[in-house]
């Protein structure tokens, strides 16, 4: 095997870089509103879902990942960041 990649896991990686940048993006553009509240509840729910969902992929890693050091502590870090973006969906904002 030459180390290149198949031709659909490249085009699927592509596709998850695209909406990784549109989700930048748009936290960027979001960077100075309120988190939560009726303006910003979108944006809320959309890194709420994309961290929270990422968390849970990470932790369903195919067997030969699973127990890797750097797959366990991304996922933590993904879910902590989803729980955190969770609980602000439940308080109001300040300011």
């Amino acid at each position: 095997m030459d180390g290149s990649a198949e031709p659909a896991a490249t085009l699927l990686a592509q596709i998850a870089g695209g909406f990784a940048m549109a989700l930048g993006f748009n936290n960027w553009l979001a960077r100075g509103a309120a988190i939560g509240g009726i303006y910003g509840r979108p944006l809320l729910m959309a890194n709420l879902l994309a961290f929270f969902s990422s968390g849970l992929a990470l932790l369903k890693a195919p067997a030969e990942l699973a127990g890797h050091p750097v797959v366990v502590i991304m996922a933590v870090l993904l879910l902590l960041c989803g729980l955190g973006f969770g609980r602000l969906l439940f308080i109001s904002p300040k300011g």
